[in-house]
C-alpha cells in the first residue's frame, strides 16, 4: 500500500506541472547538479596531507611513522636507511619549524580553486594547542597522546603565516617559525571556496568522524576521538564553530633544545667534576705567524690587505666529546650508519613493551613473555643517574636510539683531538691602522681578549674564517674557529685523492 501510495504521489507531482510536459520535458529543464570540491583526506587509505600528527599514531619511539620505516614483519629498517630522505623524518620527534607545506583538494571536471579566497584570512586558521600526554602541562598530562587537550591562542595571519593558491592545494607559509616543541592544529574553513564560489566541502571521511554520535569499527572510533578532541578544544576559544570547519589537522614541531640542552649540562659539569671531560684548549709553543703569511701561503692568494699582517696566527688543539660514530668503511651505508643516538632506552618504547607483556598477560599468555627484553645495558647507571631516574638502559628495547624530547641524553662515541684555528691581535700594528683611521689605540684588556667563535658553514672549513679576522683584530677581538666533524682536517677522504 505504501509504494502505491509513493507512485500515486509521484504521477500527481509530474501531472500538476502543467504546459502538458512530460517527464523528458522535466530531465531536460533540471539543471546538472557538479559534485561539490572537498578536502584529500582518508588515512585508512594513504591519503593524508603532511604534516599531520596522525602519523604519530602509534609511535614506538616518539618519532613520525613514515610509511617505509618499518619491514614488513613490523621490525625497524636498519640505523643505515635513515640516511634515505624519505625515511629521514621517521627519526624526529616532531615537524619542520619553518619550512611551508599544504592542504590537497581535489575538484570535479571543469572546477578549480578560487585563488582569492585561498589568499585572503579565514580560509586557513593556526591555533597553538597542548596535545595529550604533554611533558609539560600537568592538566594534559592525563590525556591521551595525540588527542587535542588546551587552547593556548591563535596565530595571525599575515603577521605569522600567509596562504596562497597551489595548483589543487592550499599553501600556508610560515613568516615565523613555529616554537620547537609546540603543537598547532591547522584549520581549513568554509571560507575557502571553489571556482563557483561554493564553499570546499570536507571529505566523506572526515565529514563522517566529525559527527558526535559513534562510529563502528575500532579505527573509525579512533579517529572520531581524535578528531572531535580537536574540535572541542578549537570551539572552546570561541571564535569558531564546528560547522566553519572542513578540516583539521595537528602538528607537533620538531623539539631541538632538549638534546642540546643535555649536552650544555654535561659541559657545565666538567668544570666541577673531575671524573668528567673537560674541553680545555691546548696551544703549543711555536713561531711567531700572522695570518698574511698564512693566507699568501695559498697557490691562490697572490695578494692581502696589510691589516692582516696585525693578527696572529696560532694553532692549538683540544678535546671533544663526539656523538658521530667513526665509519666503518667508506661505503655509502657505512658513511651514513654514524648519525646520533640516544644512550638510553626511550620512555615511550619502554612503555609500549609494558603494555605489550601485560596484554600477554591478560590473555594468558604469560609464557610467550621474553624475560630477556628489560635486561640492563652497561649505560644503566649513568642514564639514571643524569636523568634523574626517568632513562634505563635497554639493550633489547629501542634499538634506534633516536633522540627525542623523551630521550634527549646522546651517547659519546668517543673522544676526539680536534685543531683548534686562533687569531690574536698584534698591537703594533692594529694600532697604526687605528691611528690611519682616526680611532683610538687600543690596550689588552687584564682578562684578555674578548673572543669571537667562528662557525664555517657546510662544505666549507676554518680556514674560510681567517677572512674576517684583520676586522675584528682592529676592533680588539680574538677569534678561535674549528672545523665542524667531517670537514676540513676532520674530513674522510672518499676517494683517496688526498
Amino acid at each position: 500500500m505504501k509504494k502505491m501510495l509513493l507512485s500515486l504521489a509521484i504521477t500527481a507531482a509530474l501531472a500538476g506541472c502543467g504546459g502538458g510536459e512530460t517527464l523528458e520535458d522535466v530531465k531536460n529543464d533540471t539543471p546538472p547538479v557538479i559534485p561539490s570540491a572537498t578536502v584529500k583526506f582518508d588515512p585508512a587509505n594513504g591519503v593524508i596531507s603532511v604534516p599531520n600528527d596522525l602519523l604519530m599514531s602509534g609511535t614506538k619511539d616518539g618519532t613520525i611513522n613514515i610509511p617505509g620505516e618499518l619491514s614488513a614483519n613490523g621490525a625497524s629498517v636498519p640505523r643505515s636507511a635513515y640516511a634515505n630522505p624519505s625515511l629521514a623524518l621517521g627519526a624526529l620527534d616532531g615537524w619542520s619549524s619553518q619550512v611551508p607545506y599544504k592542504v590537497d583538494l581535489t575538484f570535479p571536471a571543469n572546477v578549480s580553486l578560487d585563488e582569492s579566497s585561498a589568499g585572503a584570512p579565514g580560509a586557513v586558521r593556526i591555533f597553538e594547542v597542548v596535545m595529550g600526554a604533554s611533558l609539560t602541562d600537568a592538566d594534559c598530562a592525563a590525556v591521551p597522546a595525540g588527542a587535542g587537550c588546551k587552547l593556548l591562542g591563535e596565530l595571525t595571519f599575515g603577521v605569522d603565516f600567509i596562504t596562497k593558491a597551489s595548483g589543487n592545494a592550499v599553501a600556508i607559509i610560515p613568516l615565523k617559525p613555529f616554537k620547537a616543541g609546540s603543537s598547532y592544529i591547522n584549520v581549513l574553513t568554509t571560507e575557502l571556496k571553489d571556482s563557483l564560489g561554493r564553499s570546499i566541502q570536507p571529505s566523506s571521511t572526515y565529514g563522517l568522524v566529525k559527527q558526535e554520535a559513534p562510529l563502528v569499527t575500532e579505527s573509525q572510533l579512533a579517529l572520531q576521538g581524535v578528531v572531535n578532541s580537536y574540535e572541542n578544544v578549537l570551539i572552546s576559544g570561541g571564535t569558531i564553530t564546528k560547522d566553519e570547519i572542513i578540516y583539521s589537522a595537528a602538528m607537533t614541531i620538531q623539539s631541538v633544545g632538549p638534546v642540546l640542552g643535555t649536552i650544555k649540562k654535561l659541559l657545565a659539569a666538567s668544570l666541577q667534576n673531575p671524573a668528567l671531560p673537560k674541553p680545555q684548549v691546548q696551544i703549543p709553543e711555536q713561531d711567531m705567524l700572522t695570518v698574511a703569511e698564512v693566507l699568501l701561503s695559498d697557490p691562490d692568494i697572490t695578494n692581502v690587505s696589510p691589516a692582516f699582517n696585525g693578527v696572529q696566527y696560532q694553532r692549538g688543539s683540544v678535546t671533544l666529546a663526539m656523538y658521530l660514530s667513526q665509519p666503518e668503511g667508506k661505503e655509502i651505508s657505512k658513511l651514513a650508519d654514524t648519525y646520533w643516538q640516544g644512550m638510553c632506552s626511550s620512555p615511550v618504547a619502554v612503555l609500549n613493551q609494558q603494555a605489550a607483556d601485560q596484554a600477554l598477560r591478560d590473555a594468558g599468555k604469560e609464557d610467550e613473555i621474553d624475560p630477556t627484553m628489560f635486561g640492563i645495558g652497561p649505560y644503566e647507571q649513568l642514564c639514571q643517574g643524569l636523568s634523574e631516574g626517568k632513562l634505563h638502559d635497554y639493550p633489547k628495547i629501542d634499538i634506534t636510539r633516536h633522540l627525542t624530547k623523551y630521550n634527549p641524553l646522546p651517547k659519546m662515541q668517543s673522544l676526539q683531538e680536534v685543531p683548534v684555528q686562533i687569531t690574536k691581535p698584534i698591537l703594533p700594528v692594529i694600532n697604526a691602522i687605528r691611528t690611519q683611521t682616526g680611532m683610538p689605540a687600543l690596550e689588552m684588556p687584564a682578562g684578555g681578549w674578548p673572543v669571537v667563535i667562528m662557525q664555517h658553514g657546510i662544505t666549507s672549513k676554518k680556514e674560510h674564517m681567517l677572512a674576517l679576522t684583520a676586522s675584528l683584530a682592529i676592533q680588539g677581538f680574538a677569534t678561535v674557529a674549528i672545523d665542524h666533524p667531517v670537514h676540513g682536517e676532520r674530513g674522510i677522504d672518499v676517494d683517496d685523492d688526498g
